[in-house]
C-alpha cells in the first residue's frame, strides 16, 4: 500500500488539514481520522481517509488548492454546503458523493453522515492547470454541479486511483499521476460544458469562443479541418452546428475574419501586396478579387479611404450615391 507516512489516527477538521493544502477558518470539530494511504505527487496529494464523527458534521473552511473527493461508501453523504463568500447564509445545495471545492473558494458544509471513508485528491492548481482549465470562472452554475459532480469518467479514475494505491505495482505513482492529469481534463470539460446551453442543435459556447480565438491567431491558414479538429467534431457535424449558431457558413466567416483583419493591415499602412501575402493569397490579384466581392471596393480604396493623408481621389464605396 502506497504511504506517505504510517496510518495515524487524529483529531482534525474536515476540509482542513494545514501545512501545504493553506486551509484556513475551520469550525474546530473533533473526529477520528485514520489515513489508510497518501501519496505525494507532482499534481499534489492523494489520500484515501475514514473518518468517524462523534456527532452532525459542520465545517466552514477555504483551501490554496483544489477539494476533489469521492465517497467509497455506497451510501449518499447526507449533506449540503453553501459558499460562503458567495452566496447568501441560508443557501445550501446538495452535495454529492462526488464533488469539488475550487481552490481559493471558502465552503460551509453540513453531514448527517459520522461514517465515511473517501479518496481525497488536493491539487495544486498552478501544476494541474494544464490540464484542469486555469481560466473556468466558476459561474453560480459551475460552483452547484461541482459540489455534486455527475460523471461517469471521474468517478472511474478516482476509483482506479484507489485500486492503485490499494495494490500498488510497477511504476504506481506515475500511473496515478497520468490518472490525475485525466481527471483534471475530464473536469474540464465537465464544467466547461456546463456554460450557457447553445441552441438547438448549435455550438456550445467555449466550441464557439475556441474558433474565434484560433482564427484571431490563424486566419490567414485556417481550413474547415483545422476547425473541425478544434473542436473535435466532423467538418460535417461542426459546419452545420455553426450556422445554426451564427447564421452564416463557418467559411464565410472565415474570409470575413480574414478580410477583418486585412483592413486592418491596410489601414496600417501596409502594401496590398504585403497583405494579400500575410493572408495566404500567393497572387495579389486572388486577393483583390476576394476583397472586392466582401467590401464591394478594391483594396487600394479602401486604403486610400482609410488613411487620409494618402495620396489621389477617395472614391465612395460601393452602391453609395
Amino acid at each position: 500500500m502506497l504511504s506517505c507516512h504510517d496510518p495515524i489516527m487524529a483529531k482534525v477538521a474536515a476540509l482542513s488539514s494545514p501545512g501545504r493544502s493553506g486551509a484556513s477558518g475551520p469550525i474546530e470539530q473533533a473526529h477520528e481520522r485514520r489515513i489508510e494511504a497518501c501519496l505525494v505527487t507532482r499534481f499534489g496529494e492523494v489520500s484515501i481517509v475514514a473518518e468517524e464523527w462523534a456527532d452532525t458534521i459542520e465545517t466552514v473552511g477555504s483551501n490554496a488548492w483544489h477539494h476533489l473527493q469521492l465517497s467509497l461508501f455506497s451510501s449518499s453523504l447526507e449533506a449540503m454546503g453553501r459558499y460562503a463568500d458567495h452566496w447568501p447564509a441560508r443557501r445550501f445545495e446538495r452535495v454529492g458523493a462526488l464533488f469539488l471545492v475550487p481552490a481559493h473558494h471558502k465552503v460551509h458544509m453540513r453531514s448527517a453522515c459520522r461514517v465515511q471513508r473517501s479518496i481525497v485528491c488536493r491539487l495544486d492548481p498552478d501544476a494541474i492547470s494544464p490540464w484542469l482549465a486555469p481560466d473556468l470562472d466558476w459561474s453560480d452554475r459551475q460552483l452547484v454541479e461541482g459540489l455534486d459532480i455527475s460523471n461517469s469518467a471521474v468517478r472511474r479514475l478516482m476509483c482506479r486511483i484507489s485500486d492503485e494505491m490499494h495494490n500498488p505495482a510497477y511504476a504506481s505513482q506515475s500511473l496515478i499521476e497520468l490518472l490525475l492529469a485525466e481527471i483534471g481534463i475530464e473536469l474540464s470539460r465537465y464544467f466547461l460544458a456546463l456554460e450557457d446551453v447553445p441552441a438547438a442543435g448549435g455550438l456550445a459556447p467555449w466550441r464557439l469562443r475556441r474558433i474565434d480565438e484560433f482564427l484571431a491567431r490563424n486566419a490567414a491558414g485556417a481550413t474547415l479541418a483545422d476547425m473541425a479538429s478544434l473542436c473535435n467534431l466532423s467538418v460535417r457535424h461542426l459546419a452545420r452546428a455553426f450556422q445554426i449558431s451564427r447564421g452564416c457558413t463557418l467559411g464565410d466567416y472565415m474570409v470575413a475574419q480574414k478580410i477583418e483583419q486585412s483592413r486592418r493591415m491596410l489601414s496600417e499602412g501596409m502594401s496590398v501586396k504585403e497583405t494579400a501575402h500575410a493572408m495566404g493569397f500567393t497572387v495579389a490579384s486572388n486577393f483583390s478579387a476576394s476583397f472586392r466581392r466582401s467590401t464591394g471596393e478594391t483594396p487600394s480604396q479602401y486604403q486610400r479611404r482609410a488613411m487620409p493623408g494618402q495620396q489621389g481621389p477617395v472614391p465612395s464605396p460601393k452602391g453609395a450615391p
